[in-house]
């Protein structure tokens, strides 16, 4: 029986998924999408890699070869740039990357579903149940 129940499957949703799955709760992710989706590219933070790393993903996101990036500059008008350099602020193999958010998704996803979570794409969840203030259930369609 179904434990804990997810909505959707991004980054969040998978990796949450993912954690619950590794400590022996049976979970069930439904992502209204069918994987792999469009989505706005975009740079993961270096803190992000605690949690994919803590989730079992660090290996399978670093095989994907995405631009490890360093650093950032800000830029705003005439201010003086703003530069971060993450390994001397935050120590030594501090870096991010710059990820192609489709193929990051699926990955991720693909990733909580070996470890025991049951994802179901294309579900729409129609609505969710509360009981005494806490949900406990939802109510969704499949191949939507």
């Amino acid at each position: 029986m179904t434990k804990a129940l997810v909505i959707g499957g991004g980054p969040a949703g998978s990796i949450a998924a993912t954690l619950l799955a590794r400590n022996g709760i049976d979970v069930r992710l439904l992502e209204r999408e069918r994987f792999p989706r469009y989505h706005i590219g975009e740079s993961v933070s270096p803190s992000c890699r605690t949690i994919i790393d803590y989730a079992g993903a660090h290996d399978k996101i670093e095989a994907r070869g995405y631009t490890a990036k360093e650093g950032l500059l800000l830029r705003w008008g005439a201010e003086r740039d703003w530069t971060v350099d993450w390994a001397a602020t935050l120590g030594p193999d501090v870096r991010s990357w710059q990820v192609d958010r489709d193929d990051f998704d699926q990955v991720l996803l693909d990733h909580a579903a070996s470890q025991g979570v049951e994802v179901i794409q294309e579900a729409r969840v129609r609505r969710v149940l509360f009981e005494d203030g806490r949900a406990c259930a939802a109510e969704w369609d499949r191949g939507v």
